[in-house]
């Protein structure tokens, strides 16, 4: 995301991934680039996803780290004898007595030493550092954790998280995921997925109907941090509602409740952890006027169940535990969401939910999706959903300008393809960690678009009338620590008698605003030196791929950097792969 004009710039380190050196099986060894990393912030509440992991003088956050180390994994060449730590918080969700069982390492939770014996802890972040020293000879690195409601296990990835490093906020793939837009922008791209809706079917039972119409008829007045946008027209809402309140489900015996179930459930909120994320951010209030007892009481029981994307996990409550909890929360009321609007026809509802993308993010029993909705390499960033006047019948989200524009901000996978290339070839892999908004790490200095005040038609008001100090302090801080590191990198290499082979992995999106259509599946690029190119090219024809030679970028003065100077200044094989991001 482009930095406000005049705003300071917090120094990020180029990531490099650490991995254990193998014995090669000739005289090459494999650097892996990727110039415009993404930083993940978190939907949840303590920080971006994953720890920090650090070896010697490399620095990388793992999104979804598995805190294990097996024999053949773990320590890259240029960490030598280091050894290697992470670090960031646990999130502990129920109080209680904690084991840990670490194997290989040194645990430390809130800076006292852990698997010793057992840890009270209560609700809410702690921090977790794990440190294992680097020792002659094979070792596997794990550990396992036990605590109330479950039995040793490894520490869920999910559980983990560090202080986020993009004071910006989330970035433009975190926004797509997190909105659920994936659903309807459907891509090839496994790795990228929405989060999903509530479960429909039955939902006439479970939600009061007086509260499906106003709710669907400003969902932010409910909950201020609801991604549920804002679609239909007045009487598309009305017909919905209509139709929405005949889905009926397994009827519920609502029990009786006392004043004391709601003083018992008031102690459960605070002892299982419910304030470390229900507090003024995501606050409850209101529920009674969604559910009744009895049906939120089953919801606390199964969460999962009926809001299978949501992040509430399941606390393995009793049934008393439920009940109290269920009839402290009903208490609290919305009196604007208890007025009962006029319905529609529900007739003309059951169209318009199958016809408008309802059942995209939503599952309903019986009914399937008749929409059709541009796929996301077809999607253009000042249209549609991300229009600043959204046309009628198109969601209407609560999004910042800056969270519009963060798509053009990064090449979608290629992170991903450079670290499980890292991983396959034994090879450290250079992350710039900023997007190529502010500065393009793999411009020269005389490019017109090294900062670009446009983007895919798009402006970059951050970029507009930068002054020679601002242009400055992004090369200092951002362009410069980057191809620093590449180049210790390469030196690295080249002195323990390996010859280095420089790779740097993009990806490109299958047609710009009013451009030709960019047909390849994968582009092989390379300026003078075809040793890897040729090869490279004929063995993915080979495989039945469309490749193309040089597009959908050829090499030119203004348009490279990282290969002409860093690989054939030094004379050294190397090639860029460009991939289409579909394809990822």
């Amino acid at each position: 995301m482009p930095k406000k004009r005049g705003a300071k710039l917090t120094r990020r380190r180029p990531t490099a991934i650490p991995v254990r050196p193998r014995r090669p099986s000739g005289r090459f060894a494999f650097l892996t680039l990727f110039a415009a990393s993404i930083t993940a912030a978190a939907s949840g509440l303590l920080g971006s996803p994953g720890l920090i992991t650090s070896s010697g003088d490399h620095l990388l956050v793992r999104a979804w780290p598995r805190l294990a180390l097996d024999p053949d994994e773990g320590f890259s060449p240029a960490s030598g004898d280091a050894g290697i730590e992470w670090s960031g918080s646990l999130s502990i969700l129920r109080a209680g007595e904690y084991r840990f069982f670490p194997s290989g390492a040194v645990l430390s939770i809130d800076g006292e030493m852990a698997g010793r014996g057992p840890m009270t802890l209560e609700p809410g972040p702690v921090q977790i550092e794990l440190r294992v020293a680097r020792q002659p000879g094979s070792a596997r690195v794990a550990v396992e954790w036990e605590g109330p409601g479950f039995l040793r296990e490894p520490i869920p990835p999910a559980r983990l998280a560090h202080e986020s490093q993009n004071p910006d906020g989330p970035d433009g793939r975190t926004v797509f995921e997190d909105l659920g837009c994936p659903n309807c922008h459907q891509s090839d791209s496994p790795s990228i997925q929405g989060r999903v809706g509530p479960l429909l079917t039955g939902i006439g039972s479970r939600v009061k109907p007086a509260w499906i119409r106003s709710w669907l008829d400003s969902p932010s007045e409910f909950r201020s941090w609801s991604t549920m946008p804002v679609m239909l027209s007045e009487t598309e809402r009305a017909d919905v509602a209509a139709f929405l309140v005949t889905q009926r489900g397994e009827p519920v015996d609502e029990p009786s409740v006392r004043r004391s179930n709601e003083e018992r459930g008031r102690t459960t909120f605070q002892s299982i952890g419910c304030g470390a994320c229900h507090s003024t951010d995501l606050p409850l209030a209101g529920l009674g006027s969604k559910m009744t007892i009895g049906h939120l009481q089953r919801y606390l029981l199964d969460p999962i169940r009926f809001s299978p994307g949501a992040l509430m996990p399941s606390f393995h409550l009793s049934a008393s535990e439920a009940l109290d909890l269920a009839a402290y929360l009903g208490a609290s009321r919305n009196e604007a969401f208890e007025r009962l609007p006029p319905y529609g026809d529900a007739t003309r509802g059951a169209t318009t939910v199958e016809s408008s993308g309802c059942l995209a993010c939503h599952e309903l029993a019986g009914f399937a999706s008749a929409s059709q909705a541009p796929r996301l390499e077809e999607l253009d960033p000042e249209l549609g959903c991300l229009a600043d006047a959204v046309p009628v019948g198109v969601p209407r989200y609560r999004l910042s300008d800056a969270e519009r524009r963060e798509h053009i901000g990064w090449d979608l996978g290629a992170g991903a393809v450079a670290r499980r290339l890292s991983s396959l070839l034994d090879a450290p892999a250079v992350l710039a960690g900023y997007s190529r908004l502010v500065i393009d790490c793999n411009r020269p200095a005389a490019a017109p678009d090294r900062i670009p005040p446009v983007s895919d038609t798009v402006p970059v008001p951050g970029n507009v009338g930068l002054g020679p100090a601002e242009t400055e302090a992004r090369i200092a801080e951002i362009f410069t620590p980057y191809h620093d590191a590449i180049a210790a990198a390469l030196e690295r290499m080249t002195a323990s008698g390996l010859l280095p082979v420089l790779v740097a992995v993009h990806s490109f999106t299958p047609q710009l605003v009013g451009g030709d259509p960019r047909p390849w599946e994968i582009g092989i690029c390379w300026d003078k030196d075809r040793r890897l190119a040729d090869p490279m090219i004929e063995r993915l024809r080979a495989d039945g791929l469309l490749v193309g030679a040089n597009e959908p970028y050829d090499f030119g003065v203004l348009t490279d950097y990282t290969v002409p100077v860093h690989a054939e200044g030094r004379g050294l094989p190397s090639l860029l792969i460009e991939i289409r991001n579909s394809e990822i």
